[in-house]
């Protein structure tokens, strides 16, 4: 079985990262690090090579990652996803299907009601969604 994390560079997705291993620690476990990256919506030929080296910087991330947590015992998949249409719940909610996936692990920030209403929220929608057990933390 596999303990799936939402991952970011937010202090959230830091907390979820740091659960998630934990979480594979105890239950024996191995872990899957997906960070969701979306393309910039703008044909500014700028963002393209922003966009690019978001993704290059992302990848070589994910392989540090795994790097360190295999020397930290931790036997880890991390993987930079870049959908074009999909929303980052619905990239989480597929990496769930099929994959063995026991336990999905993400990160909430604290949002007021209003913002929720205005904005949706990824976290709400994976908590209501996700077939499969969601832990949710907060950082600190």
């Amino acid at each position: 079985m596999t303990i799936l994390v939402g991952h970011a560079h937010t202090p959230e997705g830091h907390a979820a990262l740091d659960t998630a291993v934990e979480e594979a620690r105890l239950r024996g476990t191995d872990l899957r690090v997906v960070r969701v990256l979306r393309q910039p919506t703008t044909d500014d030929p700028t963002h393209h090579r922003d966009w690019t080296g978001a993704v290059e910087q992302a990848r070589r991330d994910a392989v540090r990652l795994e790097e360190e947590l295999d020397a930290e015992g931790v036997e880890a998949r991390a993987e930079v996803l870049t959908p074009t249409a999909q929303s980052v719940a619905d990239v989480l909610l597929e990496a769930c299907v099929g994959g063995g996936v026991e336990l999905l692990v993400i990160g909430l920030r604290s949002r007021s009601r209003v913002g929720k209403l205005l904005l949706g929220s990824v976290s709400q929608e994976l908590l209501l969604q996700a077939d499969v057990p969601v832990l949710a933390v907060k950082p600190g």
